[in-house]
């Protein structure tokens, strides 16, 4: 289920990354034009890497619930299954953390600029 979560939200923002591309200074005419560059890159960066995060997530909690399992094959069913939801956490997780701290810096930069 968190798998399809994923997939579509990666479809979603990737469409909204096309919009972020297109983005110019002059729609932004009180903004430096340098300032507008470093934002503008920034969000570029960080949407690029919502979705790659994203699908890469879904990918990553697929293989992590199929090879946590295999790996914890020795313990116990309860111990294997903590094994499994943890590494499927951690595969859920970390992509999007990584994508979150790049969307951080796109908004200070965005702020910084005074764009609204």
């Amino acid at each position: 289920m968190v798998q399809f979560v994923l997939i579509i939200a990666g479809i979603v923002c990737a469409f909204r990354l096309r919009k972020i591309k297109a983005r110019t200074a002059d729609q932004y005419p009180a903004t430096d034009t340098p300032k507008f560059t470093a934002w503008h890159a920034a969000d570029v960066k960080a949407a690029g890497a919502f979705v790659w995060a994203t699908l890469g997530g879904a990918v990553l909690t697929v293989i992590a619930s199929i090879a946590a399992p295999l790996a914890a094959s020795g313990f116990d069913e309860d111990t294997r299954l903590a094994i499994t939801l943890g590494a499927v956490l951690i595969a859920f997780l970390a992509p999007l953390a990584w994508a979150a701290s790049l969307g951080s810096e796109s908004a200070r930069l965005k702020k910084a600029a005074g764009i609204k």
